[in-house]
């Protein structure tokens, strides 16, 4: 009876170590297949993700070109907005400040003209004169002194009567086309057949009238100066900034002016009959 006793207990040890081991089996059949389907899975979701940034990626660089061909988007501002103004390329290294001596020179003359001319109590005819007479004086005692010590004359560039000629032709062109614009328009304005551009004319002329109470002529003529040495560069060092706090502020004028223009159109102009134009 015990023999069989044993190998029975034996047989039971047996298939509790086979069934525990096809359990094992099993689970990690289970798991390798689902790890396959999981592989399978990113591997099909790989290629979409790729497309899906490589369509990005095209639609980003077409918008950074389309921003590029508005001039919205610009790895050069400088470019740009000296294109815009149309300067000459010593002009631009001068208000850029590319040479600080050489700018800050000329600021500084300039200032030191100002305040000769506004604090002095001179006319600017006085000065003028004054100043030209020094220069007369200097260059007639340069010349003996040369002469006498045999020393080289005074350092003063020879006449060139072809480019002067050529200078005044360009600024005779120039004037010619200006003149004819300018007759045009005080034309118009003469006749009052337009009423919107009088109304416009007599509002500029009006705001003229009090900066030129508040200001000299000297005086306007200096800040032109200064901001011409200081806006660019101000506006190369913080050009995003700027940028949009103008674009808000333009937004709202363009608001108010179209507003305004509405109401004067409505109130002003429409009730206004301009005289008819003579028909031959």
């Amino acid at each position: 009876v015990l023999p069989r006793c044993s190998e029975t207990s034996e047989d039971r040890s047996r298939g509790a170590r086979a069934r525990e081991l096809n359990s094992r089996k099993r689970g990690a059949k289970e798991r390798g297949s689902k790890q396959g389907q999981l592989r399978t899975a990113r591997q099909n979701m790989a290629p979409e993700q790729n497309n899906g940034s490589a369509s990005n990626g095209t639609a980003a660089v077409a918008e950074t070109e389309t921003n590029g061909t508005n001039g919205t988007a610009t790895t050069e501002p400088k470019a740009s907005y000296l294109k815009k103004m149309k300067m000459n390329k010593e002009v631009e290294a001068l208000v850029l400040w590319e040479d600080p001596i050489k700018s800050g020179a000329i600021l500084g003359g300039a200032t030191l003209a100002y305040t000769l001319f506004h604090c002095s109590g001179y006319s600017a005819l006085y000065i003028v004169c004054n100043l030209l007479l020094v220069g007369v004086v200097g260059t007639f005692v340069w010349s003996i002194i040369a002469q006498l010590l045999g020393k080289p004359e005074f350092p003063i560039p020879e006449p060139q009567p072809e480019a002067i000629e050529k200078a005044f032709a360009a600024v005779a062109d120039k004037g010619k086309t200006v003149t004819n614009q300018g007759i045009g328009f005080f034309y118009k304005i003469a006749k009052g057949h337009e009423p919107a551009l009088s109304l416009k004319t007599a509002g500029a002329l009006y705001v003229m009238a009090k900066v030129s109470s508040v200001f000299s002529l000297l005086t306007l003529a200096y800040m032109a100066v200064l901001g011409f040495f200081v806006v660019p560069k101000v506006y190369m060092m913080y050009k995003e900034d700027i940028d949009t706090y103008v674009g808000i502020a333009k937004t709202q004028v363009d608001l108010k002016i179209g507003q305004a223009k509405t109401f004067v159109n409505d109130n002003v102009i429409s009730k206004i009959k301009p005289p008819a134009k003579k028909t031959e």
